[in-house]
């Protein structure tokens, strides 16, 4: 684990260097579980959250960019059945490398693609620590739109993002038995 800090440390301290932008970033979330296979009368919901980080834009020509965003990010997700009702809480360092393209130069419409790659902190089930039976890390896909606007010396964006894990966090699944993450994220950040 400490390997793999230095390394992302290093990245952001050589990059910020070079940066062409640094962003604050504010959001919130609505996350859930994809369990498969599906059993009747169980039903997985939609968890609240909020998720704060960072970012930097790394180069930026005309309309398209490189972002490298992390987040401190809660996810999780809510479980219901005929018998119990559970709340799943999901803490992760997410990292998401993104290509931005812009519609038009100026304030503009744009939309965005790439990956996550998320370090799993604390996964807990109704406050009881539940993460030896799961994996460390989580990846998936990244994709949204959004609209950034100039202000002086900065630059103001809102997005939608939708993050779709496409890894199966349980750590020795049964043949056919997946447990993955998946998040509509709505945020509002500065650029400057």
């Amino acid at each position: 684990m400490k390997k793999y800090l230095l390394i992302f440390l290093t990245i952001i301290l050589v990059s910020t260097t070079h940066a062409y932008g640094v962003k604050l970033i504010v959001g919130g979330h609505l996350a859930k579980y994809a369990v498969e296979p599906e059993v009747v009368g169980d039903e997985w919901k939609n968890k609240t959250g909020v998720l704060v980080g960072g970012g930097i834009e790394l180069f930026s020509v005309p309309h398209i960019s490189l972002d490298i965003d992390g987040f401190y990010f809660r996810k999780g997700s809510k479980f219901k059945s005929a018998t119990e009702e559970l709340d799943y809480t999901l803490d992760v360092i997410s990292i998401t490398p993104v290509v931005r393209v812009k519609f038009l130069p100026g304030p503009s419409p744009y939309v965005l693609g790439g990956g996550e790659f998320s370090y799993i902190l604390t996964h807990k089930r109704d406050d009881v620590d539940i993460k030896a039976t799961y994996k460390s890390f989580d990846y998936g896909l990244v994709f949204g739109a959004g609209f950034r606007m100039s202000m002086p010396g900065a630059s103001l964006f809102f997005e939608g993002r939708y993050h779709l894990g496409v890894a199966n966090i349980l750590k020795d699944p049964l043949p056919g038995v997946s447990l993955k993450t998946k998040a509509l994220v709505v945020v509002v950040g500065i650029k400057i």
